[in-house]
């Protein structure tokens, strides 16, 4: 419910009577002279009004609280082929996709949201009827959500007709008296021209060009034979910019690693007993002008590296309840913890049968209390 209201089952129908519809605001008499008149609250308004949204492309993103996820709805129309060449009559359909978890950043309210969406995966996936001697593969979990209209991926999407809007009659063009409304069949074939020359215009004439940010190193591992021949100008290969850090740009640093190495070094060698014999490139002090020093490279992996540390570092002390300042400290005092109480119930039994066979046999305890109590105080018990 809004506001974060909830109740159980059994309590419903009182929540609703005394919490629900309670000080809402009174609407303001307008003047009827001012009021809008274009709108009607009727079948052929709302039909128009979803017309206008799938023409517009329109898109809406639908989030959930209580599950702790959300995703992209929008407006798809039938095509004429799929109108006049099989049985289908629907006039739109929604498809739900780009499903993302959207959880709280408060821990208590994650955790709560992890588990209702638990429950709800359960739910949908405890429908499955499969044979006995079968267990449940992946087509079949994406089958059962994609019947319950249901998101649980990143790439999943689910087409969900829109079922009171319908042509009148299928294998054959639609009239459009037949309709008060916009049909959006006599505008599919204008609108997919109308795409068709947009993307057309839009298809650059001169060469790609490299941000004007340009970084010659990019933000990831490398390794350390490329070094010291990562060029500080842009790479072209067929006329088109690489970007740094793609495969593309890998490949054009493997092939110009290896154009430093002897004809003969191409092929894989081994010594006698068996051990490789690795290769040795020519020098390359021709081409170092024109390319990016090596310890300026080391030192931005470094700082890549110590980057990645960071986000782990974050993430970890998140798991502990923790922020990474005092990170070090939680999980000294958690292993501390864990220390003295292991060495609790390890050492505390032994103590009472020693005290209790003292106690048969008429014996001092004093030496046993002594080292209970050095015990208790090296443990900070």
């Amino acid at each position: 419910m809004s506001q974060h209201r909830r109740a159980c089952v059994i309590h419903q129908h009182v929540f609703v009577k005394t919490q629900c519809f309670n000080n809402i605001k009174q609407k303001d008499i307008q003047n009827p002279a001012t009021t809008s008149t274009d709108f009607v609250n009727n079948k052929a308004s709302h039909a128009n009004l979803l017309y206008y949204r799938w023409l517009d492309s329109k898109t809406k993103r639908i989030t959930s609280r209580r599950l702790g996820i959300s995703y992209d709805s929008n407006i798809h129309a039938r095509d004429s082929l799929s109108i006049t060449k099989r049985d289908n009559r629907h006039m739109y359909r929604k498809s739900l996709s780009n499903f993302k978890y959207d959880l709280s950043p408060n821990l208590r309210t994650q955790k709560q949201q992890e588990i209702c969406f638990k429950r709800t995966c359960h739910r949908v996936f405890n429908k499955m009827r499969l044979p006995s001697n079968r267990e449940a593969k992946n087509q079949d979990y994406l089958a059962i959500a994609r019947k319950y209209r249901f998101l649980f991926l990143k790439s999943q999407y689910v087409k969900v007709p829109i079922r009171h809007l319908l042509y009148k009659y299928a294998h054959t063009i639609p009239n459009a008296d037949d309709y008060p409304f916009l049909v959006p069949f006599f505008a599919i074939d204008a609108n997919h021209k109308k795409q068709i020359m947009t993307k057309l215009s839009q298809v650059p004439t001169a060469l790609s060009a490299p941000p004007s940010d340009y970084n010659p190193i990019p933000d990831i591992f490398i390794p350390s034979k490329y070094h010291d021949i990562i060029p500080k100008d842009p790479i072209y290969v067929n006329d088109r910019y690489v970007v740094p850090g793609s495969r593309e740009w890998f490949t054009y640093m493997y092939n110009f690693d290896e154009s430093f190495y002897p004809l003969e070094d191409k092929t894989t060698r081994y010594d006698r007993k068996g051990k490789y014999i690795p290769r040795y490139p020519i020098y390359r002090s021709q081409v170092i002008g024109n390319y990016v020093p090596t310890h300026i490279v080391e030192k931005a992996q470094k700082q890549s590296l110590e980057k990645l540390k960071a986000v782990a570092l974050r993430k970890e002390s998140a798991y502990y309840g923790t922020t990474p300042k005092h990170y070090y400290s939680q999980i000294n005092t958690i292993k501390s913890l864990t220390e003295a109480s292991d060495n609790f119930h390890t050492c505390i039994p032994k103590y009472l049968a020693k005290r209790k066979e003292n106690y048969e046999y008429g014996c001092s305890n004093a030496t046993l209390d002594k080292n209970l109590t050095k015990f208790l105080k090296n443990n900070r018990l």
